[in-house]
């Protein structure tokens, strides 16, 4: 049998080798680190920081990354939802978001759902959903603007603190109710003297109220009018007593 030799190894036989060697890895780099780029689903937080660059440019991205059930999915819904919402799509902004909800609530979710509702003329839920946002300034002038009853308007705006929208509902109001929210959202301000008025407007309409007169009774403490408040105090009997 005929058996050939190898030939002697020279460094031009080994320089090639290294170069093939090179070019293989280099190949395999390029190939693996072209798909992580190219399939979101390798790498959906990468894909969507590239999409959040431009969202009106990379839509279908991110409407791919919007049926994922973790972070990427629900940072994909809302940052769809601002693009439809912008477009004046409300509607489909609002199965986007309340998707996103299921999976996690937070104040912006629940701000853009209330606007989407809106834009989609689902004005009763965009209530609901406003007043879960109270005492924020957004949500306040919306209770202003879709709550036809400005009474139910202004119990909402007091109970949540926010003082100042309340006495834009109650302006012009006179009837006994309207009368002690005004004094109410008064306090709130700090406004104590006129507080103090309209809690004695109120107590003329209402005189059996005896948490109306405690009420009235701090008010005058705050202004340092101690004989004034135990007046309040003593006129309020049982609910007084421990002033």
């Amino acid at each position: 049998m005929l058996v050939l030799e190898p030939g002697p190894r020279g460094p031009h036989t080994a320089g090639v080798k290294w170069v093939l060697l090179v070019l293989v890895v280099s190949a395999a780099l390029f190939l693996t680190l072209g798909l992580v780029r190219s399939w979101p689903a390798l790498d959906p937080y990468e894909a969507l920081h590239r999409a959040l660059r431009a969202p009106d440019q990379h839509l279908a991205e991110l409407w791919h990354l919007a049926r994922r059930e973790d972070g990427a999915g629900w940072i994909a819904r809302l940052e769809l939802s601002k693009v439809l919402l912008a477009r004046g799509e409300g509607a489909a902004s609002v199965a986007l978001l309340q998707e996103a909800l299921a999976l996690y609530e937070t104040q912006e979710a629940y701000r853009l759902l209330a606007r989407a509702l809106e834009m989609a003329g689902r004005s009763e839920e965009a209530l609901a959903v406003w007043k879960k946002l109270l005492p924020g300034t957004e949500a306040a002038e919306a209770i202003l603007r879709l709550e036809r009853d400005r009474l139910v308007a202004a119990r909402s705006l007091v109970a949540s603190g926010a003082y100042a929208h309340a006495l834009l509902a109650l302006a012009g109001r006179t009837e006994a109710e309207a009368v002690l929210l005004r004094a109410r959202a008064l306090t709130g301000l700090g406004r104590n003297s006129e507080a103090a008025q309209e809690y004695e407007r109120y107590l003329a309409l209402a005189p059996h109220d005896q948490q109306a007169r405690v009420e009235y009774g701090q008010v005058w403490e705050r202004l340092g009018q101690t004989d004034k408040a135990r007046a309040a105090y003593q006129a309020a009997g049982s609910a007084g007593a421990l002033r």
